[in-house]
């Protein structure tokens, strides 16, 4: 995409050369994104920058600044972001490159394992996420490949679940937790134990899968003698200390272009504030976030600021803004 040299100019007035479109974030997906190098020549009295907000387009506006001869189209979308340090060429020319950008559009990364310190929890929350149509048919059933008690029933609302949701799945006719009665292996008698940790495994229509792993050290499994019922799903974090623990994290790219970098938005890490305006590391009924707010973060499956926004220049007045987030656990 060189243009030759023109011995018919005068170079009076910056004239590009020769120049190439780069597109920085293609390996990331976006092809839209570019950015134009033009090489460019002068007469080292004429040289003078541009403006951050001149843009890629001819005519005759002030912040029209398109290069004259310029061998791409017009782009009101690109703007001048800089120029490199003008070189003499032994006479009276200078050379340099002159370079105008998108803004990038926003981007989603993977960002690796992240050892975050998630807050502790003052008494267990729970909420109703559901409740079945049908009773499970049949009452349950045991998987001897994966060691896993499986409920299979129908719902109202099955738009509303999701592969891998997890579940305290509770039998209305009785007022504890539905159950297993497990055989251990080495003594052979029969312990109770509590559906819990149930995930959604399979959703066909109106039916949803739900199963437990119960563990490979049990050798039989029994279903207590009670009446078959509806059974309602239930969501829950039970009471716990603060802890840190490697979570799935990922990183949020976006751009803006500012004269102003003051005025661009931060994130805040993410924290618990107590009722009286103190950080604290644990969730209670009146902390914001309180329990249950926190619990509705976690049982949607979102993400929470590991680290405050970091900002940083990308080219000329076009700002980078990077958010790391964990999964809200």
């Amino acid at each position: 995409m060189t243009i030759p040299y023109s011995a018919g100019t005068s170079f009076a007035t910056p004239t590009c050369v020769g120049g190439v479109i780069k597109y920085p974030f293609a390996n990331e997906g976006d092809s839209a994104t570019k950015v134009y190098v033009h090489d460019m020549q002068v007469a080292r009295a004429n040289y003078a920058p541009l403006a951050f907000n001149n843009f890629m387009e001819t005519g005759g506006g002030a912040n029209q600044q398109k290069p004259v001869r310029s061998p791409f189209a017009d782009d009101a979308n690109a703007f001048w972001v800089g120029d490199s340090e003008p070189t003499d060429n032994g006479t009276s020319i200078v050379s340099f490159q002159r370079t105008f950008a998108n803004v990038p559009a926003p981007r989603l990364e993977g960002n690796g394992i992240y050892a975050f310190t998630y807050p502790g929890i003052s008494a267990t929350t729970e909420q109703v996420f559901g409740t079945s149509k049908s009773s499970p048919t049949p009452l349950a059933s045991y998987e001897s490949a994966t060691d896993s008690g499986v409920l299979v029933f129908e719902v109202t609302n099955p738009g509303d679940y999701a592969i891998g949701q997890k579940f305290d799945v509770r039998n209305n006719s009785q007022p504890f937790p539905y159950r297993f009665e497990k055989r251990i292996v080495f003594n052979g008698s029969w312990i109770l134990d509590v559906y819990q940790n149930g995930f959604v495994t399979d959703i066909s229509g109106d039916q949803i899968t739900i199963k437990s792993v119960l563990g490979s050290n049990y050798n039989g499994l029994r279903f207590p003698n009670s009446t078959a019922s509806t059974v309602t799903m239930v969501q829950s974090l039970p009471s716990r200390n603060p802890f840190t623990q490697n979570a799935n994290s990922r990183k949020t790219i976006s751009y803006l272009k500012s004269d102003d970098l003051i005025g661009i938005p931060i994130g805040s890490q993410f924290s618990v504030v107590a009722s009286d305006g103190t950080p604290t590391d644990t969730l209670t009924a009146t902390t914001t976030p309180n329990k249950d707010q926190y619990l509705d973060i976690v049982t949607a499956g979102e993400f929470i600021n590991a680290e405050s926004t970091k900002i940083s220049r990308w080219m000329g007045n076009i700002w980078e803004s990077v958010n790391i987030t964990v999964e809200a656990l």
